[in-house]
């Protein structure tokens, strides 16, 4: 017998003995797929991943609708926020996020408006024995036209939110200044909610 043929004889033997070695291990080397009990699969693999959630307290802003009058729009601030004149007029005077500028909403405070100070800061019970007054920079002052209404309703009906039927006292760099109301008259005095559109639906916010 050629030496050639005496390996390749002993090659064939050991893969042979592998299969029976294989299969004596208990290692699968073919047949059909094998189906598993639903009480053997891990929940956990079924489970579909967490979806996030927004948190926060919600509290409300009013911007303008697109019928031009403002309304009522929720916001989630933080808890501390949540009865801060200063924070949430801050917030309105960025504008309509771009969600809320795709549902119809816009504002008519000018760009640039920014909230130098809000007196008293916080709502608190007091609220409603003297004005609140909000001091804005110069931006404040270039609102004119038929957006000088909307505009000083979005701030107090935004001020009503956390004290409702507040006085509003308006400044621009700490000086008092006139203000339209519902009918247009220019007026030095705090105006509150009352002096504006009547059905427009004001809201609170329970903080």
């Amino acid at each position: 017998m050629r030496p050639g043929r005496l390996r390749r004889g002993a090659l064939v033997s050991l893969v042979a003995m592998g299969a029976v070695a294989l299969g004596a291990c208990g290692v699968p080397i073919g047949g059909a797929p094998t189906v598993i009990a639903n009480n053997q699969i891990n929940p956990n693999a079924l489970t579909p991943p967490p979806t996030t959630v927004q948190q926060g307290t919600q509290t409300f802003i009013y911007l303008v609708a697109a019928s031009g009058t403002p309304a009522a729009v929720p916001l989630l601030v933080n808890p501390e926020q949540c009865s801060n004149f200063e924070a949430l007029l801050s917030r309105l005077v960025q504008g309509p996020d771009s969600e809320q500028s795709t549902g119809g909403f816009s504002t008519a405070i000018p760009e640039g408006t920014e909230v130098l100070s809000v007196t008293p800061r916080i709502a608190t019970s007091k609220v409603g024995t003297g004005p609140v007054t909000v001091d804005f920079n110069d931006a404040f002052g270039e609102v004119a036209g038929a957006d000088e209404v909307p505009a000083i309703e979005q701030i107090v009906h935004t001020i009503n939110v956390l004290a409702p039927f507040a006085q509003v006292l308006f400044e621009i760099d700490g000086q008092p200044i006139q203000v339209p109301l519902g009918s247009g008259a220019q007026v030095p005095r705090p105006v509150t909610s009352g002096d504006y559109s009547p059905g427009i639906g004001q809201v609170t916010a329970n903080c």
